[in-house]
This record gives structure tokens, C-alpha cells and sequence, in this order.
């Protein structure tokens, strides 16, 4: 169970009729849950493009979407293309949803990376290219998933953070790296777009 933390105020319990928050006294201890705040991931996601809070928290649904995506091996280009058509008329709001759920909906998980920082083994016939990893978890977890970043976040931004420690809380091992165009614009501060696809695998 993905639940909005960020969604659990006081005046939205009371809205509900709750007199406590379901997420504390064992309410849901039959379930796997994960906490993410997803209303202030939204926010943060879509701050530079001028939408007021209540356009911008819209925009959670698509972030909680791309998780999802992200969750089952689905594209989201479809989604995109999608938002691009319906929102022909207001791009401004194509790009904020867009920008909402590509992050996590780019996220892959490729199987269990080493996790004592170590340089990544180089693949057959590629060129060297260390990649350090930011683990969160503990160590007989009985799953590791290792996240790559989207396009506009380094693996250490709040979007990334805050799933690797919810993946954390659930007895999970995370385990954070960098695509060599990240790690390049970590050093210079130059934004730069995402490399090929087939870099990428690599």
C-alpha cells in the first residue's frame, strides 16, 4: 500500500471522520506500506513553472502514477504524449504534469548492485565508467532494487531520498546510483540531456 503522507493532515482526517490518523496504532500492520509524501514531492516537482498550490497538488496524481508505472515496468510515454495532447491549449500545465511523473516513472529497477560503494562491474566491451552507489536499508534485506535517476534529479534529490528510505521502512534494500551524463553535470554544474538509450543499458 503507497500512501500520501503528506495527505494525513488534521483538517483532512477530520474531513474523513477520523478522529486519529490510520497510519498509526497497528491499523495497518497486516499490510506493507510505504509512506511517501507525495503532495510535497508534486510541489517541489512542478515549482518552477508558476502553477498555485492548488494547480500544482493536481499534479500529485500523475507523480503517484509514474510510481506505479515505475512499480510494474510500464512506459509512461504514452501518459505523456497523452498530457501533451489534452493540455495543447495550456502547455504550461502539460509540462508541470509531465515533469511530475517522468521521475518516478523513469526509475528501473535492474537487479542488485553491490553495496559497499564499490565501482559497478564494467560490461563486455564498454568503456570504464565507476558508478558509486548510495545504499539505504538493512543488509539481509531480502530484495535489493537498485534506482536510477530521471532526467532532472540527481540520485541524491528529495524524489529519490525520500523512496529509497520508504523502500527502507518496508525491510527493503535501495541502493542509489548516477547515469554518466548526471555525474558529469555534478562536477560542472551544466545542465545536459540524457544520454542514449543504449549508453544508458550499458
Amino acid at each position: 500500500m503507497i500512501v500520501d503522507s503528506g495527505a494525513f493532515t488534521p483538517r483532512n482526517l477530520r474531513k474523513a471522520g477520523y478522529e486519529s490518523s490510520p497510519l498509526s496504532g497497528g491499523r495497518l500492520d497486516r499490510y506493507r506500506t510505504i509512506e511517501i509524501d507525495i503532495s510535497n514531492l508534486a510541489l517541489e516537482a512542478v515549482k518552477e513553472f508558476g502553477l498555485s498550490r492548488k494547480e500544482a497538488l493536481r499534479c500529485k496524481n500523475l507523480l503517484a502514477l509514474g510510481l506505479v508505472f515505475w512499480m510494474y515496468g510500464r512506459e509512461c510515454q504514452p501518459t505523456i504524449d497523452w498530457l501533451n495532447e489534452k493540455f495543447a491549449a495550456r502547455p504550461d500545465l502539460a509540462a508541470a504534469n509531465i515533469a511530475a511523473i517522468v521521475p518516478p516513472c523513469r526509475e528501473t529497477t535492474i537487479g542488485t548492485p553491490p553495496g559497499d560503494g564499490t565501482p559497478a562491474p564494467t560490461p563486455p566491451g564498454c568503456p570504464a565508467m565507476p558508478v558509486k552507489f548510495l545504499v539505504d536499508g538493512p543488509d539481509g534485506a531480502p530484495l535489493t532494487v537498485a534506482l536510477a535517476h530521471g532526467a532532472g534529479e540527481a540520485m541524491d534529490g528529495p524524489f529519490m531520498t525520500t523512496i529509497a528510505e520508504g523502500l527502507a521502512a518496508a525491510g527493503l534494500r535501495a541502493a542509489r546510483f548516477e547515469f554518466p551524463y548526471m555525474a558529469e553535470r555534478r562536477k560542472d554544474g551544466k545542465l545536459r540531456p540524457p544520454d542514449r538509450i543504449d549508453v544508458l543499458r550499458d
